[in-house]
């Protein structure tokens, strides 16, 4: 059978209560009589409903801390609108992995448009030079060389290259999650029945995992829009002054 719609959204839709644990403990427990609380289904329509309703409750509260695009330029536009839309609707990750795509972006944009002062047609031959060949360690040397940012926004760009864009793009879970702890967790023993309050580190499982890198992102991606944000302004600003 494998996943299909109805299990995304009933994930989507898990409170702040979760009940985690494998099929053969839950069956043992079952089996004891011990009580397990069997969450009843709902059609997929009122699912949907449902997971709508609440997302657009957190989308109320979240919308007005949303940056605003500084420029009406496509292409910066266009990313600026998906990682919004992406915090908007929850989807923390990606809009993480958008920032990283929108700070290489427009340290490119911004070399581009210096050496292309002096042309007014955009200058698709020149640009695949960028598209291509320059990673994002070596475009920010060389907006550095170009004197678009200072040593110390540098060290900041090559900090946010290690640890969110190579992190978050690798999907290296084990890093985002390093030192996480669920805390006061009730655990259940299948056997006894006894409850017993643990404090449960990340890596117990991948399932915790998973769960503490979507905690986690829901507070990483503002302080990581923010600071792409700052970037593109800073830049933006340098553009101008050279044109």
């Amino acid at each position: 059978m494998g996943d299909n719609i109805r299990l995304l959204v009933f994930r989507l839709l898990k409170g702040p209560k979760l009940a985690f644990g494998s099929p053969e403990a839950i069956e043992k427990a079952d089996s004891k009589g011990h009580p397990i609380t069997q969450i009843p289904e709902i059609s997929l329509e009122e699912s949907i409903d449902k997971l709508f309703d609440n997302r657009k409750q957190v989308a109320l509260k979240i919308a007005g801390r949303l940056r605003s695009c500084p420029t009406w330029d496509v292409q910066i536009l266009y990313l600026y609108d998906e990682i919004r839309q992406c915090i908007l609707f929850g989807i923390n990750g990606t809009a993480i992995i958008l920032c990283a795509i929108l700070v290489e972006f427009i340290l490119k944009y911004a070399i581009f448009s210096k050496r292309q002062k002096d042309h007014i047609d955009f200058n698709s031959e020149a640009w695949k030079e960028f598209k291509g060949k320059m990673t994002l360690r070596t475009t920010i040397e060389a907006a550095k060389k170009q004197r678009l940012i200072t040593d110390e926004m540098a060290g900041s760009l090559h900090s946010f290259a290690n640890d969110i864009r190579d992190t978050y793009s690798h999907f290296n879970i084990q890093a985002i999650t390093k030192g996480y702890y669920f805390e006061d967790v009730s655990v259940l023993n299948a056997e006894t029945g006894q409850n017993e309050i643990r404090d449960i580190p990340a890596d117990f499982n991948p399932g915790f995992q998973i769960l503490a890198k979507s905690t986690l992102d829901e507070q990483t991606v503002w302080k990581v829009f923010e600071f792409s944000d700052t970037i593109v302004q800073h830049l933006l600003s340098q553009i101008k002054e050279t044109a």
